[in-house]
């Protein structure tokens, strides 16, 4: 047997060669030709194979155009998203030019030195951060006609989309929202200013003349007057029958007061709350304490560069200026700590009290039969160690939120937050269902924070009781209230019904003689616009301008410029209208009254104004609010639309029965949220 195997050794070392070669082979082949990794199948494009190689590509060059200061309100943060848009901008013939791609990356700070040093270390080729600039000018191009878009020169001096979009968030946006950041700002600022940036990057649309003359119209055209508002005498008003008063309290019960529709009813009980209080004056502190001569030179000495003025050194000794100035910021000083003492007593003993309670949930429970430290007690204390002697107050008596709002109390700013005391007890737990999350514990029964009114006195809260807001039951739980508005809602509907006889009466004679007989005064209104363009760039939405004693109504505000509706631009409002023609009298819903307006002056808009607004973003910002839906844009270009689109398929072993639909619907919502809300906030 071993003389086999000696004879015929190397033919079994050559056979065993071969062996291990396939044995070594057969795993890489596998997987090479295997639908795993980079190959894998992950679905089709108008009828072409997607793999898993191409999405790793997408997502690289969504991280490359972040890297370059793309934001992702425009790219988005979905790979299988951006790789629909770039094949359909590539199958509908869309590209970008050579001296656009040059464009964006100089834009951006990457010359051709800083695109090579980039591509070396990050290990991509140069060529591969130019092919993902045209793929993303290219995708915008396609963007822009999904979604009807365009832009104007406005913003940038280019036809491109995509560097358009840059630009504007480069030079406008990030320079804001870093600097915010730097400066420690408010946190929600830079949201706001994406959720802007989010709503301009869409362009702005192709508008007809028709359209543009409409919004021009709208913030041009002026009409000014005098105004009258008359409201109705309940008093006059005969008994309510009980049908009535059912139907006012169903309608309006749902409601908090001045909050309902059409008329300002409501009978929806707010929170209600009982609050007492300790009050530290200020002032007391300050009368307590006393600063020395030689406290005032000790401050001198150890900062007398602050005193030196125009001298180039300060003199040895402090002025009398100086000296005063010192002991004023001695006085502060001693009086805050003073203060501090004091509160901290307080506290202290607040404290103690409740101590030993156990707790639920990080809140207290009280035994039935507990009695909380009285404040008295508390001040007492207080005084016999500090000196001090705090107030005690309290809200005497039930008080919504609102109502304890507007006190000293209620004023008073915690000084970590700057929050309000009244909005801080409104976080009590017994005002919310016990399910809900609240970011502060606030109880009934224990002392809340400390806050620091204007004139710099210090509050310690106590919440006594709190309700909760609740829908009355029963007419019989707010029934004078509904009485007393059945009878203004009666009297208003009457005096409606008079207004035209109110409309004659002004024309014969005269506003001022109406006025007279309502005990009611004339007030001048300086030229309005039929819509506010302040609040159509800060809101995007076309809303009519307050007026005072009438608000914001589009009926009112339609009524005045129904005057003037079929004058020429030239046209004299005395010579061309009667003077019954120059008045309207217009009910107002909101209000319970009846405006009796008589235009005097008539604005219209010139050639030149009518141009120059047309180069003013304000069209811009007007053309959002006549989209009416910012989230409809992100619905034209969402992943569930673009696949259906573009037919991208998932294979039916993939197909988790994901709606589409869904996918648009959610990120419409965030379009509404960054897009409709925070250019409001702006």
């Amino acid at each position: 047997m071993l003389k086999w195997f000696r004879k015929y050794n190397k033919f079994i070392l050559a056979v065993g060669c071969v062996v291990l070669m396939v044995a070594f082979l057969i795993p890489q082949a596998v997987q090479m030709f295997s639908p795993t990794g980079q190959n894998f199948v992950v679905g089709t494009i108008n009828g072409e194979d997607v793999t898993e190689g191409d999405l790793v590509r997408a997502a690289f060059q969504l991280d490359l155009l972040r890297g370059m200061g793309v934001p992702d309100s425009v790219i988005g943060d979905s790979r299988e998203r951006w790789l629909m848009q770039v094949n359909e901008a590539r199958r509908l013939g869309l590209d970008a030019s050579g001296g656009e791609v040059a464009a964006m990356l100089t834009a951006v700070g990457l010359d051709d030195e800083a695109l090579n040093r980039r591509a070396r270390e990050s290990k991509v080729p140069a060529e591969f951060f130019r092919q993902t600039v045209r793929e993303y000018l290219a995708a915008e191009r396609y963007r822009m006609l999904t979604m009807g878009r365009r832009y104007d020169t406005a913003v940038a001096s280019t036809d491109s989309p995509g560097l358009t979009t840059l630009t504007l968030w480069a030079t406008d946006f990030l320079p804001e929202i870093q600097r915010n950041s730097r400066e420690g700002g408010d946190p929600q600022f830079a949201r706001r200013l994406q959720g802007i940036f989010s709503a301009l990057s869409v362009g702005n649309g192709r508008m007809s003349p028709p359209a543009s003359s409409y919004l021009a119209r709208n913030a041009l055209e002026r009409v000014g007057g005098r105004l009258l508002v008359i409201e109705p005498e309940p008093e006059n008003e005969a008994a309510v029958d009980e049908a009535r008063l059912e139907r006012l309290f169903e309608e309006y019960r749902e409601f908090f007061p001045g909050r309902g529709r059409p008329y300002p009813l409501g009978y929806r009980q707010p929170e209600q709350v009982r609050v007492e209080f300790l009050r530290f004056p200020q002032q007391q502190a300050l009368d307590a304490v006393t600063v020395e001569s030689l406290d005032v030179f000790a401050y001198y000495r150890e900062n007398k560069d602050q005193f030196a003025g125009s001298a180039e050194e300060a003199p040895d000794t402090p002025t009398d200026e100086a000296r005063e100035q010192i002991e004023q910021r001695l006085q502060l000083a001693k009086a805050g700590e003073l203060l501090r003492r004091g509160v901290a007593e307080a506290r202290a003993m607040l404290d103690e009290d409740i101590r030993a309670l156990e707790t639920d949930d990080g809140y207290r429970v009280f035994p039935d039969a507990f009695e909380p430290v009285s404040l008295e007690q508390v001040a007492q204390r207080v005084n016999e160690r500090t000196g001090l002697t705090p107030e005690v107050g309290n809200t005497g008596g039930w008080s919504s939120i609102d109502s304890f709002s507007q006190t000293e109390a209620g004023a008073a700013r915690l000084p970590g937050s700057g929050a309000s005391l009244a909005f801080y007890l409104a976080l009590a737990r017994e005002l919310h269902p016990a399910d809900t999350p609240l970011p502060a514990y606030v109880q009934v029964g224990v002392a809340g924070e400390t806050g620091v009114s204007v004139n710099g006195d210090v509050f310690i809260p106590r919440l006594t009781c709190a309700t909760p807001p609740r829908v009355p039951e029963s007419l019989d739980e707010v029934r004078e209230q509904v009485v007393a508005d059945a009878r203004r809602v009666n009297a208003y509907e009457r005096l409606v019904a008079q207004a035209g006889d109110l409309a004659d009466r002004a024309a014969s004679e005269g506003l001022d003689a109406l006025a007279r007989d309502f005990e009611a005064e004339v007030n001048p209104i300086e030229p309005l616009p039929r819509r506010d363009p302040v609040a159509a760039a800060q809101t995007g939405r076309l809303v009519a301008p307050v007026v005072p004693g009438v608000g914001s109504s589009e009926a009112f505000i339609d009524a005045v410029f129904g005057v003037v509706a079929d004058l020429p631009p030239e046209a004299l409002l005395s010579e061309a209208l009667t003077a019954r023609e120059r008045l309207i009298a217009e009910p107002i819903d909101s209000r319970l009254a009846v405006a009796v307006f008589e235009a005097d002056r008539y604005d219209a808009p010139t050639r030149i104004a009518y141009e120059a607004f047309q180069r003013q973003n304000s069209v811009v910002a007007a053309d959002f609010a006549l989209l009416g839906d910012p989230g409809l844009l992100m619905r034209v270009i969402g992943e569930g639309s673009l696949a259906q689109r573009v037919g991208f398929e998932l294979p039916d072993d993939r197909d988790d029965g994901d709606d589409t639909a869904a996918v648009d619907e959610q990120e419409a919502e965030t379009a509404e949220a960054d897009g409709a809300e925070s250019p409001a906030d702006s």
